[in-house]
């Protein structure tokens, strides 16, 4: 393709572009802008990312776009093409500067960066050679033979708007700086300008398919790129950058922007051209604005100029560059980094466009943001004064000066979604009350809607209902809070004044504000340099005492309604409070469309979406009541996996007249989802199966359940079915999918919910780290045949069981480890009966060989080894790349003692997914099993990690009324479910930091607790630092480095100059200042701490009696002396982790140094040495993981708490003074001794919280699991009764599988269930509580579970 092809006519000069001497010639396949006189202009403007990822997509499926309303056209204009937006339209097209693959990598980040790096002093060294840089698109360029074209004479080139002529094509007094020699070093700017070059090119090359439009393109491009190099290297010279040198520097990357655009568009057949506006500025402007001022005559004037330029482009498609050159007083400081979207707003002024088009990466403005809240609403339409308050608080919308320019031209702004152009986006248009009975209209697709209408459409029933809506809410977050307090030395004016006086001096933005006559309150951004927030802070103590917040927030309810909204304020206010949201300060604007106030940041998010949630929530007309479901259909696109469990709503009333329906809800698992009917059944049930007296559900003339709704979670296909019930009456079933729409129920989908509600009891049944209020468990399986059902429906849907996820330690989902096969698994392994899984894995063997390991597993549990090892070798041959197959190799070699082989194999599974952390963990176990504890903790420190999700929950809704009935029949044995004096513990050890953790953190602190329990505590600190760089080694070896790096540059020797270096605590070196003082400081938080003997006297016991004394996370300052004190007792930890004490005098337990994090780790082989320590290498040590650095310090937390728990327990036997404790500190003591592998001290601090009236059934639980691996028939069943009688006050109606059932049939097999049922007969329970007992002794005869018949 020709140059003249690509080249616009008058083209604006400038340094990185010029004219061509005649106009270019556009090939007749190329499509253009309409050409109809009555189509008015239609302005996008498409920011750095947009144009950086999406350039095809704009070209293609945006300025091509096909409009909904051009659609009945199609026909008329099938001659000339697609119908879309330049059939339509004019359309012109301004971009920003393309965003790189990171914020950093921005083209405007790295010519600010670029700019500044010239100002820095060059190293030593100069360049040579000359090149004089060639021009290539949208200019004279470079002939096919390598001469350089001339530029056309003077009076050829069109004259700038200015009047001013075209600059020469380039700097040819300048040095390039692309030919430097070998020996010379090149500026530091010269890699940055080389990396703008590499972006702008490797988008070309993907996105540019024409060889002739890219060769043209890539020569424009290092064209520019070699015009900023002499730039920049003539401004090094001069050694200064003017703000309107940097002007002209940042605006070369819209420059570049336009150009790949333009090249973009012409590669797809649109007839694009590129415009340049950064002379656009009239010349008379430029010299008379003097003081730097720019007022809206200056913006008026801009806009008709804008205007003339682009009406020459005729019907191309102008590209427009955002940067429209230096302005009075430079583009940066007057208008700021948004300049391209006010050079868009001026443009569609100047053109009188028919709407401004932003496009973003979002679908347009929301209630809130959907990143943090997932019921967010897309607003249709929003207020000028609105989105600017948005804006002003957090929310990036556009900058309100943008708004004011098209808005007072009555030009509305859509904001539209770059991936999604068939949206239709959020426009923001003056309400229709601003010209009073002028009924305001605004184009939507080509056609004229009403704004009314367009409120009608944005997801609202009515007027009415918007406007008793506040509009959004935002959170502004990095907020600091100033209070002022007067000193009373001045008049409250003068207060007053002096404040704003010292804001105005360090032109201190404030966001918020709130003033008495002695005090104020300023909430300021969070991002002031250290000195000048120090200066301010001692200018405002003239004033008053000064107290500063760090870590705050500003939480914003904004709507236009709001001015009439009686009682807004007082509802957010509530719903905060019943949060447990703590605000600090409260403001309303004057406009009154806004109430803000300011919240701690820890809780901008669940601020965020209680105010949503109670004060921006849609209540539709006849659902009153059922807001349980709203908020379900509004939360089913969070949901991951298996989803929550079901609900059920349910609408009573009394029958009588004039009573308005009350709606009420509960959740339940177990309830057959198979088909519609049984569900209906259970919601027919509700009045018989809850309670017998006249309450909540009755059988009575009280309330009656008149319809209700079931809901179940399909996690196959994930949607939501649901079955709606009137009594009497009819059953309706329908599917509700993500968008919220209805759909009809196939057989397909009843399956797949029938298997999903199954998994749902069977997982979640026993999971202790799932609760949820009025949530009903009952048996999901209770017949031999339903048994076959359900493997018949999981064997149908297997293949499909990835999609139902997989456990948190699973990062990736497979055919075989997953939530079906993990549900099945259990239910069956739980009870010993393998058999069944095996029948059903055999089945699948032939269509899914990695099912194999699954099978394999199943006759292990049968004892079957002979056939486990036959699968195996042979699926060995099939799928040689299953880690689960691995694993279960791994696991019956460990059963036989072939530690060495399983190794082999764990390593190997490593290899083939080494991504899970299920395969290192392998790998950790085996490596301790070998007792190779330095492999086993590197291995343990390359486990991958990730972000636990938990369980799939339903929102919290604030209920009018809680009604949850008690089970007498066996809950009268319980304590009162009130809080007493044993439910207090100490600070000390409710801050352990242990059980807070999940997924694969928790399991891979369950390995550190296993080795530490294994080798001890000082044996492990001596195996992590004989294989993890410490930090005071990194940091020795670092500054070493540094120092001798520092010496070479100042010639002058290690021994005369070592003490003229300073070594900084962070490990960084510097030279020391003359006639400085001060000694090198190295104090390093991180080292170890060494307690001293001392003596201990505490509410006047003897002074050698330990006492608890725990240092917080929030107290590290006061942790030495805490250590002084609470170490004084502390006994030795030794293998077995058993005390050793003797006359009251122990060792102590050593703090674990820090070690190097990775993040500017050393590389292997480096051979430093540290000062005053012995030399040694990298090469054999690794960089300990932050994570694993952190697990040490919660493990020396749980050490040291249990240590000096067991020193005050063996003081006071001594003693013989009765220890005591309440029953919370004794239940919080024994899962600390299961952490820690002490089994039986751990039985007895459960027992001691026994004796407290405490309501907690955790200690009678862990006891109920302990005696039964014991064999403990009689203690077993004691502590069964009272684990069952907790499980039923908690709607737990369920038998199977429980942790009940699985004591029972441990039991079981050791002593028959003859003897368990002959033992509970000889009790002398009650009635009620024996058939409890007993069904779980019929669910084993049932489904002949191992020992029923003896």
């Amino acid at each position: 393709m020709s140059e003249d092809s690509l080249t616009p006519p008058g083209s604006s000069s400038s340094p990185a572009s010029s004219k061509s001497p005649t106009p270019p010639r556009t090939p007749p396949n190329l499509h253009q802008n309409t050409t109809d006189p009555s189509a008015r202009w239609l302005v996008q403007k498409f920011g750095g990312t947009s144009v950086g990822k999406f350039a095809i997509k704009i070209a293609e499926d945006i300025v091509a776009f096909v409009s909904p309303s051009c659609l009945s056209k199609i026909l008329i204009l099938s001659v000339r093409g697609n119908s879309n937006y330049i059939d339509q339209h004019k359309v012109a097209i301004v971009c920003s500067a393309r965003s790189g693959s990171t914020k950093a990598l921005g083209t405007t980040n790295l010519l600010l960066r670029s700019a500044s790096q010239t100002l820095q002093r060059r190293r030593k060294g100069s360049v040579s050679g000359t090149t004089t840089p060639t021009r290539g698109l949208f200019g004279a360029g470079k002939e096919k033979d390598g001469s350089q074209s001339p530029p056309p004479p003077a009076h050829q080139q069109p004259a700038s708007p200015r009047g001013r002529q075209t600059p020469p094509a380039s700097f040819s007094g300048l040095t390039p700086l692309t030919s430097a020699n070998s020996h010379q070093s090149l500026p530091e700017f010269n890699a940055t300008v080389d990396l703008i070059r590499e972006e702008h090119v490797k988008a070309a090359r993907t996105s540019v398919r024409d060889p002739e439009i890219l060769d043209e393109l890539l020569q424009e491009i290092d064209f520019d790129c070699d015009w900023l190099r002499n730039f920049l290297f003539a401004a090094q010279i001069i050694d200064e950058i003017s703000s309107r040198s940097q002007d002209n520097i940042v605006g070369l990357g819209e420059r570049l922007a336009c150009k790949v655009m333009t090249a973009v568009l012409r590669d797809r057949g649109i007839d694009a051209e590129y415009v340049s506006l950064e002379d656009i500025v009239p010349e008379e402007d430029d010299a008379d604005a003097s003081d730097g001022s720019l007022d809206q005559g200056f913006y008026d004037r801009l806009t008709s100029v804008m205007g003339e330029r682009i009406e020459q482009c005729g019907p191309r498609v102008p590209v427009v560059t955002g940067f429209f050159g230096p302005v009075p007083g430079s583009l940066l400081s007057q208008i700021g980094r948004g300049y391209t979207d006010l050079c868009s707003a001026l443009l569609a002024v100047g053109l009188d466009a028919a709407e401004l088009q932003i496009w973003k990466e979002v679908d347009g403005i929301f209630t809130a943001d959907p990143r943090k809240v997932p019921t967010a609403r897309l607003l249709s339409i929003i207020s000028p004064d609105e989105a600017a308050e948005l804006t002003y608080y957090g929310s990036e919308v556009v900058h309100p000066f943008t708004m004011e320019q098209a808005i007072r031209r009555k030009i509305p702004i859509r904001i539209k979604n770059v991936e999604n152009p068939k949206g239709g986006g959020t426009v923001i248009y003056p309400d229709p009350e601003v010209e009073a009975g002028v009924e305001q209209q605004v184009k939507v697709d080509d056609q004229t809607v009403p704004i009314a209408t367009l409120r009608r459409m944005s997801n609202l029933a009515d007027e009415q209902n918007r406007k008793r809506l506040p509009t959004a809410v935002t959170i502004k977050e990095h907020i600091l809070v100033v209070n002022i307090n007067s000193n009373r030395k001045s008049v409250s004016h003068g207060f007053l004044a002096g404040i704003f006086q010292t804001l105005d001096q360090y032109n201190v933005v404030v966001d918020l504000i709130s003033t008495s006559e002695v005090h104020v309150s300023m909430a300021i951004e969070d991002g002031l340099a250290k000195k000048i927030l120090d200066r301010l802070i001692k200018e405002l103590k003239k004033s008053g005492t000064v107290s500063c917040h760090r870590d705050m927030a500003i939480l914003s309810l904004v709507g236009k309604e709001m001015r009439n909204m009686v009682g807004i304020a007082g509802k957010m206010f509530t719903t905060l409070a019943q949060g447990n949201v703590n605000i600090e300060m409260i403001s309303q604007g004057a406009s009154e469309i806004n109430i803000s106030c300011v919240i701690q940041a820890k809780d901008s998010v669940k601020a965020l979406n209680l105010i949503h949630q109670g004060c921006l929530q849609i209540m539709p007309d006849g659902v009153m009541g059922r807001k349980s479901l709203t908020a379900r259909t509004e939360s089913l696109s969070t949901f991951r996996e298996l989803g929550p469990p079901d609900l059920c709503h349910a609408v009573k009333n009394t029958g009588r007249s004039g009573q308005r329906d009350l709606g009420s809800y509960h959740f339940i698992s177990g309830v057959d989802a198979s088909s519609s009917a049984s569900l209906a059944a259970y919601i027919n049930s509700l009045t018989y199966a809850i309670e017998d007296s006249s309450a909540w559900f009755s059988k009575g003339t009280a309330w009656k359940v008149r319809n209700g709704t079931f809901c179940c979670f399909n996690a196959f296909s994930r949607v939501d079915i649901r079955v709606d019930v009137k009594i009497p009456g009819g059953v309706s079933a329908y599917v509700i999918d993500l968008r919220g729409e209805r759909h009809e129920a196939t057989p397909e989908i009843w399956q797949e919910t029938y298997v999903s509600a199954i998994l749902r009891a069977i997982l979640y049944s026993d999971d202790p780290t799932y609760s949820l209020e009025a949530y009903r468990k009952l048996d999901p399986i209770t017949t031999p045949e339903g048994e076959i059902r359900f493997l018949q429906a999981a064997e149908a849907l297997f293949l499909k069981g990835w999609q139902v996820g997989s456990d948190p330690e699973i990062q990736v989902a497979t055919v075989v480890s997953n939530h079906l096969t993990a549900g099945v698994l259990k239910y069956f392994g739980d009870s010993g009966r393998y058999q069944q899984a095996a029948n059903l894995f055999e089945k699948l063997l032939a269509r899914e060989p990695e099912v194999a390991s699954l099978l394999a597993k199943s006759y292990i549990g049968m004892n079957e080894e002979v056939k486990a090892v036959q699968i195996m070798a042979n699926a060995m041959r099939q799928t040689p790349q299953s880690y689960t197959l691995l694993h279960v190799q791994c696991d019956f070699l460990k059963s036989k003692g072939k530690y060495e082989s399983a190794v082999k194999l764990a390593r190997q599974a490593v290899n083939c997914a080494p991504s899970e952390f299920v395969t290192w963990e392998k790998l950790t176990e085996l490596y301790m099993d070998l007792k190779q504890y330095e492999s086993a903790l590197l291995t343990l420190n390359s486990c991958p990690m990730f972000t636990f999700n938990g369980r799939d929950a339903h929102r919290n809704l604030p209920a009018a009324k809680v009604n949850l009935p008690f089970t007498r029949s066996i809950g009268e044995i319980l304590p009162d479910r009130q809080r007493t004096e044993d439910d207090e513990a100490d600070p000390a050890l409710q801050r352990l930091p242990a059980p807070g953790l999940r997924g694969t953190w928790a399991r891979a602190y369950s390995l550190l607790t296993r080795l530490v329990s294994q080798i001890g505590w000082d044996e492990l600190l001596k195996t992590r630092s004989s294989v993890f760089v410490m930090e005071e080694e990194y940091r020795m070896q670092k500054a070493q480095t540094e120092i001798n790096q520092v010496v070479a540059e100042t010639n002058g020797t290690q021994e005369q100059d070592a003490g003229r270096v300073v070594i900084h605590e962070d490990g960084t070196v510097a030279p020391r200042l003359r006639n400085s003082l001060s000694s090198p400081d190295d104090n390093a938080s991180t080292r170890g701490m060494l307690s001293k003997d001392s003596s201990l006297d505490v509410n006047g016991h003897d002074a050698s009696i330990p006492m608890i004394r725990v240092s917080s996370e929030s107290d590290r300052e006061r942790e030495r002396e805490e250590e002084d004190i609470s170490r004084a007792a502390t006994p030795k930890v030794q293998i077995n982790g058993e005390a050793e004490t003797e006359h009251g005098i122990t060792d102590t337990l050593e703090k674990p140094v820090q070690a190097a994090a990775g993040e500017e780790g050393q590389s292997e082989g480096e051979d430093l040495v540290a000062a005053d320590q012995e030399p040694f290498s990298f090469s054999n040590k690794r960089l300990c993981e932050r994570w694993l650095d952190n697990l040490f310090m919660v493990l020396y937390e749980d050490l040291r708490v249990w240590t000096i728990f067991r020193a005050e327990v063996a003081h006071f036997k001594t003693q013989h003074v009765a220890y005591r404790k309440t029953g919370s500190e004794w239940e919080i003591l024994g899962d600390l001794g299961l952490r820690l592998h002490h089994k039986e001290e751990a039985k007895e601090a459960y027992q001691r919280c026994l004796d407290s009236p405490r309501y907690s059934a955790k200690p009678w639980l862990k006891l109920m699991d302990m005696y039964a691996e014991e064999g403990d028939i009689q203690r077993s069943i004691q502590t069964a009764i009272r684990v069952a009688a907790y499980q039923y006050a908690d709607y737990t109606e369920m038998t199977f599988p429980t942790q009940i059932a699985r004591a029972f049939f441990k039991l079981g097999q050791i002593h028959g269930h003859a003897k368990i049922s002959f033992t509970l007969i000889s009790m002398g329970l009650p009635d009620a509580i024996l058939k409890i007992m007993d069904s779980y002794l019929q669910y084993g005869k049932t489904f002949k579970i191992e020992g029923y018949d003896f």
